[in-house]
């Protein structure tokens, strides 16, 4: 997984979805580099665990799903 700095990610939107257990809410940004690449972070956890505001590019996701 290539790392990408978050000074060449634009934000192209932010959302807020329920987690899976439905007790708290998750919020996280969709955003793009210059050259069209698209990134997925999670940016709050009204539940309070752990996670990680890491940039995650849309390719290593559909690989790691693939897997």
């Amino acid at each position: 997984m290539k790392k990408t700095s978050s000074d060449n990610i634009r934000v192209i939107k932010t959302e807020t979805c329920s987690t899976l257990s439905g007790k708290s809410k998750i919020t996280y940004k969709i955003g793009a580099t210059p050259d069209q690449k698209i990134y997925f972070c999670i940016s709050s956890n009204t539940g309070g665990g752990f996670f990680s505001q890491e940039w995650v590019s849309w390719s290593d996701i559909q690989q790691a799903l693939k897997e």
